[in-house]
């Protein structure tokens, strides 16, 4: 059932210089809820097979953009439904064996990590011209807005070795056959009035190639916008303070260009502090084209108070202050972003209420965090009153550990079933309990690396252990397809020869990988 939607009164962010953005690829997006996703969002992203979803949004806000997921480098299978998740489905490729990339072994591939996917030959004119004719055909027949399209890659290097790509074995020569791709397939999308916004991956790696490739379509994404996971600590948390940077130049860009620029932040569905923190970076930059979004996963839709603030308009461009602080002032408001690794005190300049804070002056922002503020006694927000915690002292929500990567279809071997596609999982059994045995000492976490290869998600308890004995369990939950990090640590025992080779062991599904 689709849910019904009413129009709503126009909220805050509606004039805010940033928009949002809502993600809804996954199996489980088909039954999520979207009573609010018209009235708040300027852009949404869908499976083909959510047509009539689509048509609904469109009805409550004729405003709202709607995008039909695509990928443009991987060959999918089309099920007898129609829906293909892919541009090219491997039925037309039937026809076309060129358009399957061979290695340099002369065999056809698949992703490293996703098996269902055939990496296509992108700098084909026939590829391309295939997949405009298909994606075109089908964005035209339902009235979609255009095109969100995945897997754009300045370097394959994650879905499989470079080098052993014989026809583009450089970062170099992929970039040529993409690059070739988008000016093909954007100009044929413009010419039908059709947007085409794609997934940059890589943007903070390679920004040159990403700000020539910006010209060819209409916006892009920056999935990983600075922050590369759910963890809020460690290597693969918050950007360093240079990458921040970079990517607040890439959206003054973005707007100079009058370019959309997506950003979405992952962290878990509670985290307050980080969507803030995303969020008050692009006030930094915004004019018209920016959207925001936190994504614990890709079906949920993450509302956080400050996006309903109401600041009023710019007064001027973002500075940056002799602390590393950002600074932009509007005419109800304030936001204030510290994108380094020191906590910095900031005066105001007034009195603000907002993000925790009420009726202050000043503060102190802890590293790698923001504030939006609003003016005192002008349209203060409605959880800055008494008793709410300052701004550092938000909790993170840890339970839900799904680290988003790379979006992915729906399960690709049967037809979709919108009713309920997601399928039970068979139950894991616990790694049997060894005899307890008090530890004598703790040693440096282990990171593990864990992969869910099922179609739906996995679930159970993955197991360290040196030769047959556990030295360290954890109980864990991946969405199908999904990457997770992980730490543990080994619980050393007297019993337990150090030198014996320490493994892991993961429930069926997952693959683990130590680091």
């Amino acid at each position: 059932m689709l849910a019904i939607l009413v129009t709503a009164p126009a909220t805050a962010h509606a004039a805010s210089p940033v928009g949002h953005f809502r993600v809804a690829i996954d199996s489980a997006a088909a039954t999520a809820d979207y009573t609010s996703t018209a009235a708040r969002n300027d852009v949404v992203i869908l499976q083909q097979y959510q047509a009539p979803r689509m048509k609904t949004l469109k009805a409550a806000n004729p405003g709202v953009k709607v995008l039909m997921y695509k990928n443009l480098s991987g060959m999918t299978e089309r099920q007898p439904s129609g829906f293909v998740s892919g541009g090219v489905a491997t039925q037309d490729a039937a026809a076309h064996p060129e358009w399957y990339l061979l290695n340099t072994g002369g065999e056809r591939f698949t992703s490293r990590y996703f098996n269902w996917i055939w990496i296509g030959d992108v700098g084909s004119p026939s590829y391309q011209q295939q997949w405009a004719d298909n994606v075109l055909g089908e964005v035209a027949a339902d009235g979609w807005d255009g095109v969100f399209m995945d897997d754009v890659n300045p370097t394959m290097s994650w879905h499989y070795d470079v080098s052993r790509i014989a026809k583009y074995p450089t970062d170099a020569a992929w970039q040529a056959a993409t690059r070739s791709a988008l000016s093909a397939i954007g100009s044929r999308f413009r010419a039908a009035g059709k947007l085409v916004i794609a997934n940059f991956s890589n943007s903070k790696a390679f920004p040159a190639v990403i700000k020539d490739w910006y010209g060819l379509v209409d916006g892009g994404l920056n999935e990983q916008f600075l922050k590369w996971g759910t963890n809020t600590t460690g290597p693969e948390s918050y950007d360093p303070a240079d990458y921040w940077e970079l990517q607040l130049k890439q959206m003054k860009e973005a707007e100079a260009a009058g370019k959309y620029y997506l950003g979405l932040t992952p962290s878990t569905a509670t985290d307050r502090a980080a969507a803030r923190y995303g969020y008050a970076t692009m006030l930094l930059a915004g004019a018209g084209k920016l959207q925001f979004a936190l994504h614990s996963d890709y079906t949920n839709e993450r509302w956080f108070p400050e996006y309903d603030y109401a600041l009023g308009t710019p007064l001027d461009a973002e500075t940056r202050e002799a602390g590393g602080v950002h600074r932009r002032r509007f005419s109800h408001g304030l936001v204030l972003v510290n994108p380094t690794a020191s906590a910095v005190a900031v005066d105001f300049g007034g009195a603000y209420t907002g993000s925790g804070l009420e009726t202050a002056t000043a503060a102190t922002l802890a590293p790698r965090s923001a504030l939006v503020l609003t003016k005192v006694g002008e349209d203060e927000p409605g959880d800055g009153g008494a008793g709410v915690p300052p701004v550092q002292d938000d909790p993170v929500d840890t339970t839900d550990p799904v680290q988003p990567v790379d979006p992915l279809p729906p399960v690709q071997d049967d037809p979709v079933d919108t009713t309920d596609p997601v399928q039970p999982v068979d139950p894991v059994p616990p790694v049997p309990a060894k005899p307890r045995v008090p530890p004598i000492t703790r040693v440096k976490p282990i990171r593990i690396t864990l992969t869910c290869k099922l179609v739906t998600a996995c679930r159970g308890t993955v197991a360290l252990k040196r030769g047959d004995v556990v030295v360290g369990k954890r109980t864990v939950k991946v969405r199908a397809g999904k990457s997770l990090t992980i730490s543990m640590r080994e619980r050393v025992r007297a019993t337990i020869a150090k030198a014996r080779r320490l493994k892991v062991k993961a429930p069926h599904g997952l693959r683990a990988k130590l680091r």
